[in-house]
């Protein structure tokens, strides 16, 4: 699915679609794009419709947050951030996979791409562009 998103509001609204329609006590999203593209504010918007109350900021240097939610379907918002991550060992793999895996809930893991094997662990993936002004294409994969 590719859409245009004119605003953040959008951007998070088509993406809550998509998520609320899979049936699965846990989802997982690896997201992609440059720097400034959106990944942040899309999970902070999660974490608004999630019921989630207190500040949600992106976790660069410890690499892991979780919020506890008000939704009965998924209890717990796990957000990563792997920017920092360029050199990858199979142990920083292995602690990350178990990280992921740990819990139900939706599980958002930015700068997905500097570990591609846990690719394979996401149910999808959001790609999130620059567009012109505040637009944003985004491409979401099923996978």
């Amino acid at each position: 699915m590719k859409f245009t998103a004119r605003n953040e509001n959008e951007l998070v609204e088509n993406i809550w679609s998509v998520l609320t329609k899979k049936v699965a006590p846990s989802i997982k999203i690896g997201l992609t794009g440059d720097l400034g593209s959106g990944k942040t504010t899309l999970v902070k918007g999660l974490a608004q419709k999630l019921g989630i109350k207190e500040p949600v900021t992106s976790p660069t240097f410890t690499i892991s947050k979780q919020y506890n939610t008000n939704d009965n379907k998924w209890p717990i918002l796990r957000h990563l951030d792997l920017y920092r991550f360029d050199d990858i060992s199979k142990r920083d793999l292995e602690e990350i996979s178990e990280i992921i895996n740990l819990e139900n809930g939706l599980i958002a893991v930015e700068w997905i791409e500097n570990m591609p094997k846990l690719f394979e662990l996401m149910d999808f993936h959001i790609k999130i562009k620059v567009g012109q002004k505040y637009e944003r294409q985004v491409e979401v994969t099923d996978l």
